[in-house]
């Protein structure tokens, strides 16, 4: 693993997870100007659409990339964590997206999955697709 990632990468990750984890490890929207999170109430619709898109653009490349390490763990105990909050997907309140969003975050999570399967080859996993009723 290259040294950035034992370093500053390393402390950037226990920094985000300390600020974002908002329901259990799911992350929320940070603000740095107001010390605290974009929303003062949970916005589970919203934490579900940043979730997927986290783990599909920024956890996946690093777990293929670094293999197993503290990003992959991230990207599991969020997968771990969602199905706390969401069963189907069904609505995502991003009204400039429309009903895209929710094809966006099943696609996303179909990707997450079915790729942290091959990567793991936990059983639990592949279930989760079923767990989380994945429709697009």
């Amino acid at each position: 693993m290259p040294d950035f990632f034992k370093g500053s990468a390393l402390e950037m990750l226990k920094t985000e997870q300390k600020l974002t984890s908002r329901i259990g490890k799911l992350p929320d929207t940070w603000s740095f100007s107001k010390h605290g999170y974009r929303s003062e109430i949970p916005d589970t619709s919203q934490i579900i659409f940043g979730s997927a898109e986290y783990m599909k653009d920024g956890l996946i490349p690093l777990a293929e990339w670094l293999g197993r390490s503290r990003w992959s763990d991230r990207m599991l105990e969020i997968l771990d964590d969602l199905p706390r909050v969401v069963r189907v997907v069904k609505e995502v309140k991003r009204d400039w997206l429309g009903r895209s969003a929710v094809v966006e975050v099943n696609g996303d999570l179909l990707q997450v999955l079915s790729r942290m399967y091959w990567f793991t080859g936990k059983k639990s996993i592949w279930n989760g697709q079923q767990k989380l009723r994945i429709i697009t």
